[in-house]
């Protein structure tokens, strides 16, 4: 569905018949952006090649989702990354939706590259930083053996979040940037363990690199790595470990550089959701459930099985039309609720495909009875009229069932069975579920 636009972006909205982006709306909009300053005539080339990879990418029956992301990353790499712009960005390919094909899941690859590309420009300055945590690390080491005052004055005045322990992992001390990341006083943290900063969502291999290090089997491993701060808040840091030995080679300290990159990690998280999550129900997209049907038939168990229900609406249409798509739009997003509500428990993923269309995925699935009875909670689901606005819409669905052994086909064949099943199912009546049981063809 497309929501009205507010009344400030109207100028932006494309008209019928245009192609989309229109180029002049396009330019206006990276014009107003606050995140770079361009000469006018680099401008234009941008404004002409984003517009044109963009317009390419719908140029096909399938959308090209590399030509749009190619679209979001030169963006960031012409210093475009204010999050608000690409917010606009996004509301200006979205609100074309009306007869443009692909309209979500061009705004959706479109912003994917956006946050590719921000997170390998991250990668590359968290490289420069630790460069120059390298760097530093030796400055260190020269200091310990050469002067305490000189080491004293580099620990206490750095910026970067400074702690030193001994290779038993007993932190010595650490300097005021570390401290204020964990919202702590030396002795909170002088006397504690470096093993006692474990966190839950600590990296794979973080520990394991960090025994290699004391040990003097390597020399320093850097990591995206999260704490608790001494109010319990969590702060994500980029951790740089190095290891200091003395003149024999002998390991005696390690050194922890951490930089505060939370608000960094918290905005791509939040554009990772955004490129796969539907805006409109926050379930998961086509996108991320063919990113996750496709990890199922990744390397898997001897005997595994999965199933697929695919859900379609009975009736929407008649809402939508008489009603309104506003009402629609609160429509889908209570069908939405519904299922995840009664489906997520089960283990079971609920995912938006587009229009009135859903999909549930089962991984790890004991076979056809536990397909049909998932299959038979989508109908009781919805069974019940939806209130909305006054009104008690009555919404049933047609589920079309497939299950499967992983090794018997492909993603592809079996969201094309699913789909087939489904129109059996809606063949023979409405609020019915239809299985398929011939094996499809690779």
């Amino acid at each position: 569905m497309t929501r009205p636009q507010p009344a400030g972006d109207r100028t932006l909205t494309p008209t019928a018949g245009q192609r989309f982006p229109d180029p002049a709306q396009w330019g206006q909009l990276l014009r107003s952006s606050q995140g770079a300053a361009m000469h006018p005539d680099a401008l234009h080339r941008l404004v002409s090649r984003t517009a044109e990879l963009l317009h390419q990418a719908q140029a096909e029956a399938l959308l090209d989702t590399g030509s749009a992301a190619e679209a979001g990353a030169l963006l960031v790499e012409a210093h475009f990354t204010d999050p608000d712009l690409l917010a606009r960005a996004i509301g200006l390919l979205q609100a074309g939706g009306a007869g443009q094909p692909h309209s979500a899941e061009l705004a959706g690859a479109f912003a994917a590259g956006w946050a590719e590309a921000l997170r390998e420009r991250t990668l590359q300055e968290q490289e420069a930083i630790r460069l120059a945590a390298d760097t530093a690390r030796r400055e260190a080491e020269r200091a310990l053996r050469e002067s305490e005052a000189r080491f004293r004055a580099l620990f206490e005045s750095a910026a970067i979040g400074i702690g030193i322990g001994d290779v038993e992992g007993n932190i010595l001390a650490v300097n005021k940037a570390l401290q204020e990341i964990f919202g702590a006083r030396p002795e909170d943290m002088q006397g504690r363990r470096v093993n006692d900063l474990v966190h839950p969502e600590d990296s794979p291999g973080v520990w394991e690199a960090y025994e290699e290090l004391v040990s003097g089997k390597r020399e320093h491993f850097s990591f995206d790595k999260p704490y608790y701060r001494q109010d319990g808040e969590v702060v994500w840091t980029h951790l740089t470990c190095s290891l200091i030995r003395d003149d024999d080679g002998t390991p005696v300290y390690q050194v922890a550089m951490l930089e505060d990159i939370t608000d960094r990690y918290r905005l791509q998280e939040r554009l990772r959701h955004q490129a796969t999550h539907d805006p409109l129900t926050g379930l998961p997209n086509r996108s991320a459930f063919f990113e996750r049907l496709e990890a199922v038939f990744d390397a898997p168990e001897p005997g595994a099985r999965f199933g697929l229900c695919y859900v379609d609406l009975d009736g929407f249409k008649v809402v939508n039309d008489s009603l309104g798509h506003e009402m629609g739009d609160q429509l889908l997003a209570a069908v939405a609720l519904r299922l995840e509500s009664a489906l997520r428990p089960l283990g079971h993923l609920v995912a938006r495909l587009g229009g009135d269309e859903f999909v549930v995925l089962l991984e790890d699935c004991r076979g056809e009875q536990e397909a049909v009875a998932a299959a038979k909670t989508v109908l009781a689901a919805l069974a019940k009229p939806v209130p909305i606005d006054g009104h008690r819409l009555a919404i049933g669905a047609s589920v079309g069932v497939l299950e499967r052994p992983v090794a018997a086909t492909t993603p592809m064949a079996a969201v094309r069975a699913a789909d087939l099943t489904l129109y059996r199912a809606k063949e023979e009546g409405r609020g019915r579920s239809s299985t398929r049981s011939a094996t499809p063809a690779r």
